[in-house]
């Protein structure tokens, strides 16, 4: 049998239905974009914690012009390293059916094709073969994006020698896992293509045999990387050395890195100021519905309910309108986080991203919009606990009027009459002023930071290409 409270309540929802639809939909965005944004950050950072281990990627890297290949037995001196030296070079090449030219940039495998660090995610194919010097395995991205298979050939221009390379694998590394070349910010797979080929062929090729120009560290559990630059520098120094630095540095890894900072920052502030414009919502809701059932609410006390089953009364009726929120906010949340996690797919290279389900977020997703629900009702609930019986089932007597401010100093005779009921009734009650000056700021600040971004790379691609660069053609 249906209680008189819960009759009440659902008389209540509905007559009220547009304004909670509304203060709900507000919740679901929230729960949306938290489920969504944590969804999609989690299943980067498992994806780029799983590679990194599973391939050892390095932790520190230096170039050099050309040091001979007994340093690298110095650098092992150092401790709790190990270290892998290879030849990368970017070379120009021709790719078929793409009719400009293409940056390639060649890195060295070991003949026994198992690197120290950085080893290769085979996809399908092989390993260049060291008895054949035309061999190479080319990146996914780049093999994608150009239509590449195994058996197609490239041609590229070796120390000014034309070459031609075949691709006999596809493949990948937690080396380029955001694949961009030097000085470009985003990815352009049709134009820049990693090429993994025999260490021998590169060396013959560019008279680099018993020498090296890249060097990769991998530290021992424990070891700490600003300990081993620092001498790495000094016994690199006379051979052109560059700099040393970290995998915070790395460029593949630094890009990866900053992308999962935004999207922690994003899943935070954004849930918030949803959730913040729901509480204020309900705020007002309850607000108006309590004014008006006064009535009522003195009948229910004067029948002998205690001003805690009113409260609650007024709370569920909160929790019923987030709850609903929830119930829509999920679903569009683990969507949000699938397509996040495809449109990923375009620029970061793993082995397997997958969307991953985060019970963390769909935890912290019901309990902030419950606080939120809490806090919008909490002013509300607490004046209908605070009404007598016999002052509840009176009409609110009229507010108060005094001269203010603006009224003593005569600034009010010279505005128009609508415009100071306005004014007297802002100064009358300050904190609803500002409440309702804050929930408007809020759902402003939703509108900006929805165009932020756009407006941002926009503002970067003016700034960059119409007063820094401004060649159509550069030649190097």
């Amino acid at each position: 049998m249906v209680s008189a409270r819960t009759k009440m309540l659902g008389r209540d929802l509905w007559r009220l239905r547009g304004q909670v639809i509304a203060a709900a939909l507000v919740v679901a965005c929230g729960i949306a974009v938290l489920v969504g944004m944590q969804g999609a950050w989690q299943s980067l950072a498992i994806a780029q914690e799983r590679y990194y281990a599973s391939h050892r990627f390095g932790d520190v890297f230096a170039n050099v012009k050309r040091a001979p290949g007994g340093v690298a037995d110095q650098i092992r001196v150092l401790p709790g390293v190990s270290v892998e030296t290879r030849i990368v070079r970017d070379v120009t090449g021709d790719v078929p059916g793409f009719s400009e030219a293409a940056t390639l940039r060649l890195v060295s495998m070991p003949a026994t094709g198992v690197p120290v660090a950085n080893a290769l995610f085979l996809l399908y194919g092989n390993y260049p073969s060291p008895a054949r010097e035309g061999e190479v395995v080319a990146s996914a991205a780049f093999a994608a994006a150009n239509g590449l298979e195994v058996g197609s050939r490239v041609t590229a221009v070796l120390n000014g020698r034309e070459r031609q390379l075949e691709v006999v694998g596809i493949g990948m590394s937690p080396e380029y896992v955001y694949e961009v070349g030097q000085g470009m910010v985003f990815p352009d797979n049709r134009r820049f293509g990693v090429l993994w080929m025999g260490r021998d062929a590169i060396a013959s090729a560019f008279g680099m045999e018993g020498a090296f120009n890249d060097v990769t560290l991998t530290l021992d559990a424990g070891a700490d990387a600003r300990q081993v630059i620092g001498p790495l520098d000094r016994l690199l120094a006379r051979y052109g050395n560059l700099g040393a630095y970290g995998r915070e540095d790395q460029l593949s890894h630094r890009f990866l890195t900053d992308e999962l900072a935004e999207i922690g920052i994003t899943a935070t502030y954004v849930p918030a100021m949803f959730l913040a414009v729901s509480s204020f919502l309900l705020y007002a809701l309850l607000s108006r519905l309590v004014t008006v059932q006064r009535a009522e609410i003195g009948l229910l006390k004067a029948f002998g309910y205690a001003g805690r089953t009113v409260a609650l009364q007024y709370l569920w009726f909160g929790l019923v309108t987030v709850g609903a929120g929830i119930a829509a906010g999920i679903p569009a949340g683990l969507y949000l986080g699938q397509l996040m996690v495809a449109l990923y797919r375009q620029y970061f290279h793993f082995p397997q991203l997958q969307a991953e389900l985060s019970p963390r977020a769909l935890v912290l997703a019901v309990l902030a919009s419950t606080a939120a629900a809490t806090v919008g009702a909490g002013a509300s609930v607490w004046r209908a606990t605070r009404l007598p019986p016999a002052e509840a089932m009176r009409p609110e007597l009229p507010a108060g009027f005094r001269a203010g401010l603006l009224d003593r100093i005569g600034l009010l005779r010279t505005m128009p009459i609508p415009l100071r009921l306005i004014l007297r009734n802002l100064a009358r009650r300050p904190g609803k002023a500002a409440l309702s000056m804050t929930e408007i700021a809020l759902a402003v600040g939703l509108m900006v930071v929805g165009r932020f971004g756009l407006d941002g790379v926009n503002q970067i691609l003016a700034l960059q290409f119409g007063r820094a660069q401004h060649d159509d053609v550069t030649l190097i």
